[in-house]
């Protein structure tokens, strides 16, 4: 899943996400956490060395992670990050998602009273699948204990089959 965001002259600090695949040959839903390796919100956001993975297990640390990103302006999007799943163990099919959950803040105060977009992609072997964008974002702060919470709203236009080994989201 590629996280992207627009807005003018900050950097945010992205924390979690998570998005649902209801599998046709399971009885339940999946839910998929997004996982950070990144610096924890109180020593800084780090750059250069975050990790994104995706997988079914609940966060179990007790700080937020936190992963900044270059600068940005008005006109584009910049990306925060990409997770990837492993390769499915068995075929499966997506059949409807839930929508993206994301925790955002400022770097500094420098941007305090911007207004932000944040998109969200969902790609199968790299080719987008669905994407959604939440426009004119307010209220986000620098204090992590703050993190605004943003909802990407995610839909598919039909369903996808994931074969096995050779699919990667």
């Amino acid at each position: 899943m590629k996280l992207r965001r627009r807005q003018p002259l900050a950097a945010l600090i992205f924390l979690l996400g998570f998005a649902t695949l209801s599998g046709l040959a399971q009885a339940a839903d999946i839910l998929f956490y997004l996982h950070s390796d990144g610096a924890v919100c109180t020593t800084g956001p780090d750059l250069a060395a975050t990790t994104f993975s995706l997988d079914s297990t609940s966060p179990s640390a007790s700080s937020a992670k936190c992963r900044d990103s270059a600068s940005v302006n008005r006109t584009t999007f910049v990306e925060i990050g990409t997770g990837s799943a492993a390769p499915t163990s068995q075929a499966q099919t997506i059949t409807a998602l839930s929508d993206l959950h994301a925790w955002i803040g400022l770097k500094n105060s420098d941007d305090i009273g911007a207004y932000f977009d944040l998109r969200a992609q969902l790609l199968k072997n790299g080719v987008v699948i669905t994407s959604g964008v939440t426009k004119t974002i307010q209220g986000v702060t620098r204090n992590p204990d703050l993190a605004k919470e943003i909802i990407v709203l995610l839909k598919l236009s039909s369903t996808v089959d994931l074969i096995c080994v050779m699919t990667q989201l």
